[in-house]
């Protein structure tokens, strides 16, 4: 659940008057109207601005923080020229050339590293058989010097950045290139629905069970 600007405001004010209250209380050239005017006025004062400073910086959810950066003009060109759609949980969602994408912003906890994260969709089967192992892994040689994870059902594709949020024409690109690579190999493209209903399968197949 997502926390609102008040419940920041809040917070901001009763951890100001903490700190004035331990500073104040014991202050004998102050009277108690002088102290009471400075333990809960001044936090009042202090927390109209550092809230907005904080709540901008520090987004309270994930979700919160990937609908922010939604609004930033090279995530909103990407999704109206491409026709991607926004999610309930603030994801951006489309397909590029049949394959389904998912694009968002992320974050590390501290908000000292953001970066872009797309996942490309495809089915785990070719003709009816699970893909090979070796074709996987030759995949992910051909990126072995770019931030693309291959796994045997997406593609996994982080671009970090600092500060300003990157454009998406080296992204695009980048994820044109993997789905040709799937393409080559005849791999396909698949719904939401019957990805999420292969994955027990899928697991099975490439992480048998030890034979006892």
């Amino acid at each position: 659940m997502e926390r609102s600007y008040f419940q920041y405001f809040i917070s901001m004010y009763l951890v100001f008057v903490l700190i004035f209250g331990v500073m104040l209380i014991l202050e004998e050239s102050l009277n108690l109207d002088e102290k009471t005017l400075l333990i809960f006025g001044m936090p009042f004062i202090l927390s109209l601005f550092t809230a907005p400073l904080v709540y901008y910086v520090y987004p309270p959810t994930d979700s919160h923080y990937r609908a922010r950066k939604n609004k930033k003009k090279p995530f909103k060109t990407f999704a109206r020229k491409h026709h991607f759609q926004v999610t309930e949980d603030n994801y951006l969602a489309g397909k590029i050339e049949d394959f389904l994408v998912i694009i968002h912003a992320a974050r590390s906890k501290s908000m000292m590293h953001e970066w872009i994260e797309i996942t490309i969709y495809f089915h785990p089967k070719r003709e009816r058989e699970f893909i090979p192992i070796n074709i996987i892994n030759q995949l992910q040689d051909k990126y072995i010097t770019e931030n693309v994870t291959w796994y045997v059902n997406s593609v996994l594709i982080k671009q970090h950045y600092l500060h300003f949020t990157p454009k998406f024409k080296q992204i695009y690109a980048l994820v044109q290139r993997c789905i040709s690579d799937l393409k080559s190999q005849q791999i396909v493209p698949i719904s939401v629905s019957d990805w999420k209903q292969i994955i027990p399968e899928t697991e099975a197949h490439y992480n048998p069970p030890e034979n006892l």
